[in-house]
């Protein structure tokens, strides 16, 4: 759980140059506070 300290990041979007994906690379304090390792993934949907 992420703690009720306030945190603010700013996040970099990169997009793969084959795949054309969008990635996100998030700060390692907020992958370890939610339990996320470097190379999880996470699939994104767009509602309407």
């Amino acid at each position: 759980m992420i703690s009720e300290k306030i945190n603010k990041w700013i996040l970099k979007v990169i997009q793969d140059r084959e795949s054309h994906d969008l990635m996100i690379e998030l700060p390692p304090d907020l992958l370890k506070s939610v339990g996320w390792n470097i190379g999880d993934t996470l699939n994104w949907e767009l509602s309407e």
